[in-house]
């Protein structure tokens, strides 16, 4: 996965690429922005103008490009599926996913993403203010606040 492309699409931009490595699972050729074959310059430069010509384009690869980013990346939902294959996996080795000492903590970290969720108005949402380095020192703030908390999530 490119951050950068995950990135910009997260803004609404939409990404005109190769289709190289990992880009074509970010990058849905025509929906969220288009694809050329490596060392392709006459197709790349095509989809630039094509872009730059349709202004309409633009605006409907913009919002599908946002759509996937909240679909296929939001860090809330990643984390719970990481969680459920650790309990499928900690089962299949003939565990009991309750009596697990690390039960407790997933269903805690479960709560904070879902409190978390809920707090910014809907699941998925992306805001760069939620980067711990760039929080408020301001004690009136709320994320200022949450980092300081004693139970260690923020």
């Amino acid at each position: 996965m490119n951050t950068v492309v995950t990135q910009a699409l997260a803004t609404g931009l939409p990404v005109i690429t190769t289709r190289h490595s990992g880009l074509p699972e970010q990058v849905v050729d025509g929906e969220n922005g288009f694809l050329v074959d490596e060392g392709d310059y006459r197709a790349l430069a095509e989809r630039i103008l094509t872009v730059a010509e349709h202004p309409e384009l633009l605006t409907s690869l913009s919002e599908r490009s946002r759509g996937h980013v909240e679909l296929h990346y939001d860090a809330g939902i990643l984390i719970e599926r990481q969680i459920d294959a650790y309990e499928e996996v900690a089962a299949a080795a003939g565990k009991l996913v309750r009596g697990v000492a690390g039960s407790t903590e997933s269903g805690r970290l479960r709560s904070s993403l879902r409190q978390s969720r809920s707090s910014r108005g809907r699941a998925g949402s992306v805001d760069p203010n939620d980067d711990p380095e760039h929080r408020s020192s301001d004690p009136g703030d709320r994320r200022a606040r949450s980092s300081r908390s004693n139970d260690g999530l923020a």
